[in-house]
């Protein structure tokens, strides 16, 4: 009784410690990592404040004067931030911040219940803590992005759809479909999920999961949801194209060409493999990860349970490679992997080397183990709270700009061709990039790459002056503007210099000299 009573409290305390990290810094801009994702989403959020709160038309305004609807994903994340800035009376990001802290902190809750469930409560208090203090955790539950939204409706599927199967309940069952309808909502790959339903269904009925109607009912309303939203997704992409219409006007061949491209080089592969040992679990989680595959120490019927979902999710992976690549994708193995590691975790605290003080002291060991995972840690999270050097001049520009030039200005912004700053200067226009990559040999290149990135910055600056731009900013005075000898000449020669500030500089495009 007296260790289940120090398994609880240590179990507060881990989520206390968790949250507490999370609210660290809490008002800083949404310029750390995957700043383009996460200024888009507060974009969508301050647009459904400022002009109406239609959840089926979330848009951009990163295409000058047109609305760019972005229906990728269902805009859950961004309409919950502008029903709290309708709250608080205002725009204020940290409120986003808070809505991925509270998904973190259900998705930690259901994870512990779902490894208690098929493990034990010491096993699901080491599992909590390897989902929380992961790199790629501590940074998408601080971070606007709707990563961390999914997991706790896949962790959440799962969890109802396991109550259903063992007590018949209808409440459990509804429950996971709605979990399951928003969790693919939210990101289409996460059909997976059917890979461990259909396990769990059929290992507690067998064939008879078959004949059972509530199962056909549980499909019928989670894909008529879904099909609903994407078919709309698809008629709004196909009437209003923007370059967020590939998912929709190519469907199906945008998927496989991608396959093509990444699944083919080992760039691909050496990249997962970097962020698995780096900023997922860190180089111990992966160790005791390895060690935790070959446990199979779980309890009933449901112990493979671990290595369907593991297996779907990379499934998922191969699916999306482009974005799998990107590191914090890689939140989708976290569940699964951290019960992994718990397992170890508690076979390696069982052994004879640590309960039997063969070589160093309890309290030795584990105070050097701590140390180890406290360093491990920060090195691989202490980005997500910190802006970085090339973008610390976004805020400052952005207010600049929101107090110098007039409200329905175009603008041309100019921060490593990203969304950033069209967002703090709170003004429509197009993203720009002042250097241009060299672009490669045709078949050598990702089939969807942005053509802005090799175009001719002179030559790009006019195409969208004579579509309407009104102003060029940049906010990388020093690296990108001046960096350019041959555009910063051509800006000065023929465009009247509005201001130019520490790391900005602001020009008229209105009249040409």
């Amino acid at each position: 009784m007296g260790n289940l009573r120090n398994l609880k409290i240590s179990l507060l305390l881990v989520v206390i410690i968790a949250i507490s990290i999370r609210l660290i810094n809490i008002k800083q801009p949404l310029l750390e990592a995957a700043s383009v994702r996460q200024t888009e989403n507060a974009q969508i959020a301050r647009n459904f404040y400022q002009d109406g709160m239609d959840i089926l038309y979330p848009y951009l305004v990163n295409e000058g004067g047109q609305k760019a609807y972005q229906l990728v994903e269902f805009p859950l994340i961004p309409y919950m931030g502008a029903l709290l800035y309708f709250l608080m009376g205002g725009v204020h990001e940290f409120a986003l911040r808070l809505i991925s802290v509270f998904f973190f902190a259900c998705a930690a809750l259901f994870l512990y219940r779902l490894a208690k469930i098929f493990f034990d409560e010491e096993i699901a208090l080491y599992a909590i803590l390897v989902f929380s203090f992961s790199p790629v955790s501590i940074f998408l539950s601080r971070s606007f992005q709707y990563e961390m939204a999914m997991i706790f409706f896949i962790i959440a599927t799962i969890y109802f759809f396991y109550k259903w199967v063992e007590s018949g309940s209808g409440c459990m069952l509804i429950a996971s479909a709605f979990c399951f309808s928003l969790a693919v909502l939210l990101k289409a790959p996460n059909l997976y999920l059917l890979a461990p339903l259909s396990f769990l269904a059929f290992r507690k009925y067998g064939l008879k999961a078959f004949l059972d109607f509530r199962l056909y009912l549980f499909l019928l309303f989670t894909f008529a949801v879904i099909f609903i939203w994407y078919r709309h997704a698809h008629n709004v992409m196909i009437t209003f194209p923007n370059r967020y219409s590939a998912y929709y006007t190519e469907g199906l061949s945008y998927v496989i060409n991608n396959m093509k491209y990444y699944l083919r080089h080992l760039d691909f592969y050496k990249a997962n493999f970097n962020n698995l040992i780096t900023y997922t679990l860190t180089p111990v989680g992966f160790t005791l990860c390895g060690l935790g595959l070959f446990l199979n120490n779980g309890k009933n019927i449901f112990k493979n349970l671990l290595y369907v979902w593991l297996l779907s999710v990379a499934v998922f992976f191969i699916m999306i490679p482009a974005q799998s690549m990107q590191g914090y994708y890689q939140i989708h193995f976290l569940p699964v992997l951290s019960i992994m590691i718990a397992k170890a975790t508690k076979t390696l605290k069982g052994s004879d080397l640590y309960s039997k003080n063969l070589i160093l002291s309890k309290k030795i060991v584990l105070t050097v183990f701590i140390i180890i995972i406290s360093f491990t840690v920060c090195r691989y999270a202490y980005s997500a709270y910190m802006i970085p050097e090339n973008f610390k001049a976004v805020v400052d520009t952005g207010k600049r700009v929101d107090g110098l030039i007039e409200k329905d200005a175009l603008i041309i912004a100019s921060i490593e061709n990203g969304t950033e700053l069209i967002y703090y200067c709170n003004r429509r226009g197009w993203p720009f990039l002042i250097n241009p990559g060299i672009r490669p040999d045709k078949g050598k290149i990702d089939p969807y790459v942005d053509d802005s990135d090799y175009r001719d910055p002179i030559d790009y600056l006019e195409r969208l002056r004579s579509k309407g731009a009104d102003y060029f900013v940049s906010a990388s005075l020093k690296n990108e503007f001046l960096g350019n000898e041959r555009f910063s000449k051509y800006m000065f020669e023929y465009y009247k210099l509005v201001e130019k500030g520490e790391g900005y500089i602001i020009f008229d495009l209105k009249n040409r000299f």
